[in-house]
């Protein structure tokens, strides 16, 4: 069996012309898996863009929510600039160093269930955005060794439980994100209309299950998944994106359009993209988030997706913990 080292797949459309990309970087066959899901960058004039002339100034905020029923039992977020948690959720934020000229932030959901066999999945989601923030902090840039790196110590430290996993870096002065992604975190990155002036999805990571309700994962078991199988995608970032990361908490309860909504709405109050805004959105989009998730009847991603598995109507948000993290492209 031959090996590859393979930098990225390119597709075009043999009528309409449409080209895609799939960012790879990782070599196939004996020295490294046989197999390996990828996520297209977005369309060819978007990678054609001028690196900035300045590197990008990135300004960060984030919101986090338990769980309404671990609230009542007591639970309470914890939320700081360079990372936080919420019930099982947590997440880090890396601010460009000396050191570490690259910005990172990241995304874990440990699953709630292993309570019942006397796990705190919390325990395992929040040694790996710590062990990622450690990774960035010690001059790692490479995303996915970044990932790695996090999910080893996890191993290394017999940690039980289990996770979803999203990391994200932003490099300020080549104006790219790279991220890998494990189950069904993710992130959004919205750009102005050059046209309308109005806000337009640009990205957005596709979620990963193997069925419905069963995200892929990292964790102690051993059917469990591996950082090989993350999705890796990189696309180029400029000055006025705004990056929404959250957990499945987000996306599940709050539409495109209704996330898009509040951005529109939020920003009008604020003349200058700076830590004011940023804090204003993350707040606002969790507490949309949060009141979607307890709305009985709003059609939601989560109950959409509901009555596409099981072939009967459902309508309601889901009940989870939620958190998100915005980031400013200045």
């Amino acid at each position: 069996m031959s090996s590859h080292a393979i930098g990225q797949v390119e597709v075009s459309h043999e009528l309409n012309g449409n080209e895609w990309i799939f960012p790879c970087r990782a070599w196939l066959g004996e020295l490294g898996p046989p197999q390996r899901s990828l996520s297209p960058c977005l369309a060819p004039h978007l990678r054609e863009l001028p690196k900035p002339n300045k590197p990008l100034q990135i300004v960060t905020a984030a919101q986090a929510y338990p769980h309404p029923d671990k609230v009542q039992a007591g639970f309470r977020a914890s939320v700081k600039r360079q990372g936080g948690h919420a019930g099982e959720d947590a997440y880090f934020v890396f601010t460009r160093s000396e050191n570490c000229k690259t910005h990172a932030m990241g995304v874990a959901d440990g699953v709630y269930m292993w309570r019942e066999s006397g796990i705190d999945a919390g325990e395992f989601s929040r040694e790996l955005v710590m062990s990622a923030f450690d990774a960035v902090r010690d001059g790692t840039t490479d995303v996915l060794q970044i990932f790695r790196s996090a999910a080893e110590r996890v191993r290394s430290r017999s940690m039980k439980g289990s996770s979803t996993f999203i990391v994200i870096t932003i490099d300020p002065e080549e104006g790219r994100l790279s991220s890998a992604n494990l189950g069904d975190s993710g992130f959004l990155l919205l750009g102005n209309n050059p046209d309308s002036g109005t806000i337009e999805v640009k990205f957005k990571t596709p979620q990963q299950e193997h069925e419905f309700g069963f995200p892929y994962q990292l964790g102690h078991q051993a059917n469990s998944d591996s950082p090989e199988d993350a999705q890796l995608a990189a696309v180029p970032v400029t000055t006025g994106d705004i990056l929404v990361v959250g957990s499945d908490g987000l996306f599940d309860n709050l539409p495109d359009t209704d996330l898009i909504g509040v951005l529109e709405e939020v920003r009008g109050n604020y003349p200058h993209r700076n830590q004011a805004m940023a804090s204003a959105l993350a707040r606002a989009i969790a507490a949309a988030a949060f009141h979607s998730s307890m709305n009985k009847s709003k059609a939601t991603p989560y109950s959409r997706a509901a009555t596409e598995a099981f072939d009967m109507v459902y309508s309601g948000g889901k009940r989870d913990d939620i958190t998100v993290i915005v980031a400013l492209l200045n």
